[in-house]
Formats: C-alpha cells, sequence, structure tokens
C-alpha cells in the first residue's frame, strides 16, 4: 500500500482506552496493543506505538486498520476540511489532527462495562448485564470489568469522549473532568443510550467544559427500540433529549441499522426528521448473523429499495454494504 492509504494521524495524537485495561489506538482498532495501568502520559512513547507510527507513515498494513481500510475501498472519501457522511475513522483523523509530533490530544476513555442495557449486537465487553448472561455461574462482581484510575493526565488533551459501558451508571467520568488543571480547555463528548437524566452536580460540572457533546445511541422507534436496547424505555429517551435541548447542549443521534430493526428504518428517519435531529446512521457488522448485508434477498431488496427513497446523506455506503452479498 501506498503511505497515503495508511497514514493515520490517531497513532500520533490519540488512544483509546477500554474496560479490563485495554488500549487501543481507536475504536475501531481490532485488537488490543497494550495493557493500561493507569498512566495516560507514557501510552503514545510505548514501543507499540513507535512500531504503529512507523508502519502507518510507510505504507505498511495495519491488521487492525482492516475496517478503514475497507471502507476507503468504497469510496469514502473527504474535501479540506468537510467529513462526508461514511468517511472512514482513518480519514476522519487526518482532517481534525496532525503528525507532526506526538502529543496526546484526543482521549476515548471506557471506565468499565457497567451498563443497565443489552442491546442485541453488544456483548459482555461493554456490559456487564451481558456479561451476567454469558457467564452464570460466575458472581455478577467479577462480571464487572473497570481500568485503573487515570493518573498523568497531559494538559495537552482538548478532546475527552466517554465510552461504556454507560458512563452516567458511575461518578468516573466527573472525577475525570476534576482532574484536569483547565477544564475550559477541554471539550467532552459522551457515548450515552439516554436512560439517565443528569443531576445538578453533573450539570454544574460540565458547564466549565470548553464544549460538551452528546452522542445517543438509538436504534429505531418507539417500542421497537425498547426491543432491540433491552432494558431502555422510550419515555426516558424522550425526557433525555429534552433536557439536553433545555440545557442548549448539542447532541447528535448514532444508529446501528441491523438485521432485527431494519423494518423499523422508516419510522425511525420520520421521527428524526420531525424533530430535526443531527443523525449518524451506520450498518452492523459485527456480530455476522446482525449484519443487514446477511437479509435474505426479498428482505435486502425491500431495506434497498427504502434506503433510496430516503434523505439519508450516506445511501452510497448502505447500497454498497447491502450488495456486497449476492446470495
Amino acid at each position: 500500500m501506498k503511505p497515503e492509504d495508511t497514514m493515520c494521524s490517531a497513532f500520533w495524537k490519540h488512544t483509546n482506552i477500554r474496560s479490563g485495561n485495554n488500549i487501543f489506538p481507536c475504536c475501531r482498532f481490532k485488537y488490543p496493543v497494550a495493557k493500561f495501568d493507569g498512566d495516560v502520559e507514557k501510552i503514545l512513547h510505548l514501543p507499540v506505538y513507535e512500531q504503529l507510527r512507523h508502519d502507518s507513515a510507510n505504507g505498511i498494513p495495519i491488521k487492525g486498520c482492516a475496517k478503514c481500510y475497507q471502507e476507503d475501498k468504497q469510496g469514502k472519501v473527504i474535501l479540506p476540511n468537510e467529513v462526508q457522511a461514511g468517511a472512514s475513522t482513518r480519514q476522519e483523523f487526518n482532517d481534525h489532527y496532525t503528525a507532526d509530533s506526538v502529543q496526546l490530544e484526543y482521549l476515548e476513555a471506557g471506565f468499565d462495562n457497567i451498563c443497565n442495557l443489552m442491546c442485541v449486537m453488544c456483548s459482555g465487553v461493554y456490559s456487564n448485564k451481558w456479561a451476567n448472561a454469558e457467564n452464570p455461574n460466575v458472581s455478577p462482581k467479577l462480571n464487572i470489568k473497570d481500568t485503573d484510575e487515570f493518573v498523568n493526565i497531559p494538559d495537552t488533551i482538548t478532546h475527552v469522549e466517554f465510552l461504556g459501558g454507560e458512563p452516567f451508571m458511575t461518578n468516573r467520568h466527573k472525577t475525570f473532568i476534576q482532574k484536569l488543571k483547565d477544564p475550559s480547555k477541554v471539550s467532552v463528548v459522551y457515548n450515552t443510550n439516554a436512560t439517565f437524566l443528569l443531576d445538578k452536580s453533573t450539570i454544574d460540572l460540565l458547564n466549565t467544559c470548553k464544549e460538551v457533546f452528546f452522542y445517543v445511541s438509538i436504534d429505531a422507534y418507539g417500542e421497537l427500540n425498547d426491543k432491540v436496547r433491552e432494558g431502555s424505555l422510550w419515555e426516558d429517551i424522550e425526557n433525555f433529549l429534552k433536557q439536553l435541548k433545555e440545557l442548549n447542549f448539542k447532541f447528535q443521534i448514532h444508529s446501528v441499522l441491523h438485521a432485527d430493526n431494519w423494518h423499523g428504518f422508516t419510522d425511525l428517519e420520520n421521527w428524526i426528521n420531525e424533530n430535526n435531529y443531527n443523525w449518524r446512521i451506520m450498518a452492523c457488522t459485527y456480530p455476522p448473523h446482525l449484519d443487514p448485508a446477511t437479509l435474505q434477498l426479498k428482505e435486502r431488496t425491500t431495506l434497498i429499495n427504502t434506503i433510496n427513497e430516503s434523505e439519508l446523506p450516506n445511501k452510497d455506503y448502505f447500497i454498497e454494504h447491502l450488495t456486497s452479498n449476492k446470495n
């Protein structure tokens, strides 16, 4: 491959820490590259990161980057300063960050797998409720996988994204913000299932940050969402979104289209459009049986026609994905 096809600034500016003390170069990377011992400052200077930077800059394919390479081949390109819907994560990183120095600017922090939901495409890695179901003979306490406490947090960080589990089920996100030298210089992003209202102490703390943004996971409209995201209540979600609007916090609805919710796509899109919500929807690729590309031909054809009639900006991405299965 050519350097322009493998180069990713994430190896210079970013890291992703998940439950169980696993370090990933980004959310799309296929496997952990190191173990986290609590020291945030040293991560980008580990030998494994030096190797990743070397390979990335010299056109050497990196196995863990396969997802982005695949999307790049499907033509997901970006214009200067404008990420197109469906662009690969590698392209998005390169559009926002440089590789001129090794300096942690963007941190994704998943403190644990504590979650109140059992979404159909999830697993025990991200939900202790799933872990309890997968390991019924294990003590529930042992199914909670957390991380060491974060120390040596670099002042160079300008963007923090809290992952799940569900970050609002513990106070660790608040503890992290309180450790920042100057929160007013840091943008904070939450990935949430929208089932917990923000309390006053959280609101007060978030108001000290530079910006606050929420990625709200919703995979269908109404009762269907409660079915595919077991444990959620649509009323709670509506109340959470109402609170965000009242607080003037920005948010985007994140959806995953899969084999168990595709038939509700139109209802979801109509709800999104009626409320004029910012929306991003992607196709499920794991677990494989939920990939919409594996639907029977009749169902897949119906879905393709539905998407073609929709107002999605990334139609080409979905059509390419859905036609990748020729059965």
